[in-house]
């Protein structure tokens, strides 16, 4: 009887050294890098699985997103102009631009504030500030180069920080045309053809980046275009939800891997690949790198050189492994993911229960049957 109590012992300070967690020193601290956004609502859900895809790749990035109401420069400018407030949900990290009549104000009820663009810079030190267009305008540079230089400027003027890299987003070209679409859809202004949205993108996006001195380009339109050449979205994925422009599961991990090698300069390591998970459409290993080959592969055709992680970014030894965190930034909150390869940490809490049930269940039996053998 004895022994069979020790053994019980042992085996629950087996298990409770298996699913105890391991207590390092001094882990070591992520770099860090900070985004601003000004472009179109479409974006919202691409930095939130850039952020995700970041962090597994080993970088605390910390993205803002301004969206104006229909992603025009002209709108961002006036809002700047006027200093007009971003209206922040902080339960999604969704922005929206509102007029002085609302701004300040509830939007759909939820848990939001304002702030103006001039504040907002000022708030943090933003290494990378991202400028995009409208879906409507993004192929014609010269509507673009009304109000860009302009606002360009001031920005540069309110930052007053030379190592701020400035990146121009070269928006992604819509589907064939559906049936019964609305004529006022902007999609008429490239004739209902994505080929021809593609090329005015292409050449509007390299005209914008020369003629305001861009730091580069985030080449999503290449990149869809390289997906589709390459028969992606033939196979029944496709990389938009529907005519309105808003990206699927396929599509926004496509453009966040993309937006991350645009930012970072850095090249993908699949070893540490965040894998969206616990969603109807989700992607698993094999497709994800899939599409980090076809990312890869349109960067590097516009003559990208991607780098080495570690030749970028350099780990802090010194301090606890932390993120910041902020009301004015992109949370990943409960977002699930996976690289294929790590189990979750729940996983061996809930197996070493497991074992001590069991255990506990053997030493009840071994016990009962001793004390019906002895009468």
């Amino acid at each position: 009887m004895k022994k069979i109590i020790c053994l019980f012992f042992v085996l629950i300070l087996l298990v409770s050294v298996t699913v105890m967690p391991t207590v390092s020193a001094a882990p070591a601290k992520k770099p860090g890098i900070n985004v601003l956004v000004f472009g179109n609502e479409y974006l919202h859900e691409v930095a939130f699985m850039l952020q995700n895809i970041a962090t597994w790749q080993g970088l605390d990035l910390q993205i803002g997103v301004l969206a104006s109401e229909d992603g025009t420069v002209e709108n961002h400018q006036y809002a700047f102009k006027n200093d007009f407030n971003y209206c922040w949900d902080r339960k999604t990290g969704f922005s929206y631009l509102l007029d002085k009549e609302h701004s300040g104000g509830s939007l759909n009820n939820r848990d939001v504030h304002s702030i103006s663009a001039k504040k907002l810079i000022k708030k943090k030190d933003w290494d990378v500030i991202v400028f995009g267009a409208s879906m409507k305008y993004s192929g014609y540079a010269g509507t673009i180069g009304e109000y860009l230089p302009t606002f360009l400027a001031n920005i540069k003027s309110v930052v007053n920080d030379d190592t701020v890299k400035y990146l121009w987003h070269e928006q992604w070209a819509l589907e064939e045309k559906p049936e019964n679409i609305d004529p006022e859809h902007p999609f008429y202004m490239y004739g209902y053809s994505m080929q021809d949205m593609y090329e005015k993108i292409k050449a509007s996006s390299e005209t914008v980046a020369q003629e305001n001195e861009f730091d580069g380009i985030i080449y999503t339109g290449e990149v869809f275009n390289v997906a589709r050449t390459k028969g992606y979205s033939a196979s029944g994925k496709n990389l938009l939800e529907e005519i309105e422009g808003n990206v699927s599961m396929y599509g926004e991990y496509l453009a966040a891997l993309t937006w991350y090698m645009g930012v970072t300069g850095c090249e993908i390591n699949k070893e540490n690949l965040f894998i969206p998970t616990g969603v109807t459409t989700g992607i698993d290993k094999q497709e994800a790198e899939l599409l980090v080959d076809i990312a890869t592969e349109a960067v590097k055709s516009k003559g990208v050189t991607l780098k080495k992680f570690e030749d970028v970014f350099s780990v802090q030894e010194d301090g606890k492994q932390e993120t910041t965190s902020s009301e004015l930034i992109y949370n990943p909150g409960n977002v699930t993911g996976d690289n294929g390869s790590n189990m979750d940490p729940t996983l061996f809490i809930i197996i070493g229960a497991a074992v001590v049930v069991v255990a506990a269940v053997v030493v009840v039996v071994v016990v009962v049957s001793k004390k019906k053998k002895s009468k």
